[in-house]
């Protein structure tokens, strides 16, 4: 397997640099450039075509410690199969260096989605959850890529007993615990892959699916407790672009009727690969619409994200189209391109958001970059 998985992460982080290292997105124009406005000169504007963005580096992490702090929560796996016997090992190795396999990566979060920083407006939960969770294929294996905010002292991945299974316990107190996994499907001698089935099960929640389902999953649960419980999934195919992750705290809207977010920017495997910051309102033309700056470990500039969100009607009380702005515990959605100095599209952002009425909360998502980008 590891021949397959340092394959994997050299392609992707290939893919990922060449996209940053573009004209238009890397670092020409930067704030070094002799009469070129620096990051100094961003300002918040909804109806600017770029939020009030320049395509401009920045300091590593814009600066903000705690935003580089959550870089670290992360924790990526080495050995996604520690603890199997040399027999389990071969065969996973087997799978993953077949041609034909196919792979999706899997990210699971669960806890209260909010920031668990933020304490100034709202009390949070003193109780904590202690949560009980598994993963099984019917056929293929299981790779751990990496942890999510575990806790040596109570967050534990348990003794696996197979390539195609894997168990865990956490306790969250107020915040989230989570892990991505590469489901990686095996081939038959003719070279096809059939669809398998994926069961989850965390404390009372247990959902069954088929592996076509991760093609590009996107599922936000309410669990009743003021917990949720967070599924994103799409295809690892380094042939077709790079794709990974982005999570972090989605602001709530203040009486400018504006809000922030900030997170991280990962790999398919769940490797940091850099930062997002942006702001999120309704714009002059009455739209919802959401502006963002990715940039590289260092701060370089790596492109713009521009799109619109959207609240789910019904979240709060299940009943359609009583979506309430002042409620506590609302979630949505937002959808946006990601964009080159100039313009060019390089690929797409998607993904969910929860919030309270006051303080922050999270949000989720995955992008992906085109393979085919203008390039002079």
């Amino acid at each position: 397997m590891t021949s397959a998985r340092n394959h994997l992460l050299f392609t992707s982080g290939l893919l990922l640099s060449a996209l940053i290292a573009l004209p238009g997105c890397g670092d020409d124009g930067s704030p070094g450039t002799a009469g070129a406005p620096g990051a100094e000169s961003q300002t918040i504007d909804l109806d600017d075509p770029y939020g009030g963005f320049l395509g401009v580096d920045e300091e590593p992490a814009f600066g903000d410690p705690e935003l580089a702090a959550k870089a670290e929560n992360e924790e990526p796996q080495e050995d996604g199969y520690a603890g199997l016997a040399v027999r389990e090992r071969n065969r996973a190795r087997e799978i993953e260096e077949h041609p034909a396999r196919v792979m999706y990566s899997l990210t699971i979060l669960w806890g209260h989605l909010w920031n668990s920083s933020d304490t100034a407006a709202v009390s949070l939960p003193p109780e904590t959850v202690a949560w009980q969770g598994s993963l099984a294929l019917s056929e293929g294996a299981l790779r751990l890529l990496s942890l999510i905010d575990f806790e040596r002292w109570e967050d534990h991945v348990l003794p696996r007993g197979g390539l195609d299974s894997l168990a865990w316990e956490s306790v969250t107190a107020g915040f989230l615990d989570g892990l991505r996994v590469m489901v990686v499907l095996k081939a038959d001698s003719t070279g096809a892959v059939a669809a398998r089935e994926l069961t989850l099960q965390l404390n009372d929640y247990l959902r069954k699916m088929s592996t076509d389902e991760l093609e590009d999953l996107d599922e936000l649960t309410e669990m009743g407790d003021g917990t949720r419980i967070s599924l994103r999934a799409f295809r690892v195919d380094p042939d077709a672009g790079a794709r990974g992750f982005c999570h972090g705290v989605w602001g709530s809207r203040g009486e400018d009727g504006r809000g922030s977010f900030s997170g991280v920017w990962t790999t398919a495997t769940g490797n940091p690969a850099g930062f997002i910051r942006g702001h999120y309102g309704v714009n002059g033309e009455g739209k919802r619409v959401f502006f963002g700056k990715y940039i590289g470990p260092r701060g370089q500039f790596g492109g713009f994200l521009r799109g619109t969100w959207e609240p789910v009607e019904g979240d709060n009380d299940g009943t359609p189209g009583t979506w309430d702005e002042a409620a506590a515990g609302e979630s949505g959605r937002f959808r946006g391109d990601w964009l080159s100095r100039s313009g060019d599209a390089f690929g797409e952002v998607k993904g969910h958001w929860t919030r309270r009425a006051e303080g922050s909360g999270f949000f989720s998502g995955a992008w992906q970059g085109h393979l085919v980008v203008p390039i002079s």
